[in-house]
This record gives structure tokens, sequence and C-alpha cells, in this order.
């Protein structure tokens, strides 16, 4: 319990930090709530994960063990999992000035605010159908 606390104060003073510096705004998001999903120190969890590029086409139940994708399953389409990691750096890929050689896109991202990780991340690069993903029914344990 005490060690959660200190887990939680750190990533605290994280978010606290980069929104006094102010600057970077969505990259700084990022890091901040990057920084508060580090320092839950969580190896072990699941969730289920839906993409959709104007229409939903993808959505998958995945668990990880000890930091790496253990299963997927489909529920429709297909795809492979990915770990909270991986999906951060699809975020980092989209905020960047040429993501998939589209140049600068409009970015929306939501996190959850306890544990940092993103629940919900939406591009739209000018050709009007949007695409992203979203990150429902996260558990953590051992799975």
């Amino acid at each position: 319990m005490q060690r959660s606390r200190k887990n939680l104060l750190g990533a605290l003073l994280a978010l606290a930090l980069a929104s006094a510096c102010g600057g970077g705004g969505q990259l700084s998001d990022l890091q901040a709530h990057q920084a508060t999903w580090a320092s839950m120190s969580i190896g072990s969890y699941s969730y289920t994960y839906q993409a959709a590029r104007g229409e939903p086409y993808l959505a998958l139940n995945v668990t990880v063990r000890d930091g790496a994708v253990a299963s997927t399953d489909c529920l429709y389409g297909s795809g492979s999992g990915r770990t909270i990691e991986e999906l951060f750096s699809d975020v980092q890929a989209r905020l960047g000035p040429n993501w998939e050689g589209h140049g600068s896109c409009s970015v929306e991202v939501t996190y959850d605010e306890t544990l940092g990780y993103p629940t919900r991340v939406s591009s739209d690069c000018g050709s009007g159908i949007g695409d992203g993903w979203s990150v429902t029914d996260f558990q953590t344990g051992s799975m």
C-alpha cells in the first residue's frame, strides 16, 4: 500500500510539473501520462481494443503478462494485440510531424487519469475519415 501511494504521488507530481511548465501541449500530456503508467509498474493486465476508420473494423480482447502480449482473442476483424507501451508509441507517432506520410494531423487523445494509459485516440489527416482506437474494460492483476 505504501509503494502504491509513493507511485501515485510521483505520477501526480509528474503531471503537475508538466502542466506548470506549459509548452509542448499534447506531447507533454503524453509524456506525463507515460510517467504515470510507468510509475504504476503494472506488468499484467487485460483490456478490449477497438479500432475504427470511419466504421469499426477491429475488436480484440488482449491479455498481457509480465509486460508481453500473452493472448489476443479477436471479437471481429483480424489483428494482433499490443501492450500499453506500444499504444503509447502509436500515440507518439500520430503526434509526430509526418504520421504515415500524411504530414501534420489533427489528433485527440484521452487518458485514464489514475493509471495513465491512453483510453482513446482519434486522428484526422484531412481525409474527413477519422482513424483511431479505444481501450475499454481495462483490468489489472495476474491474468
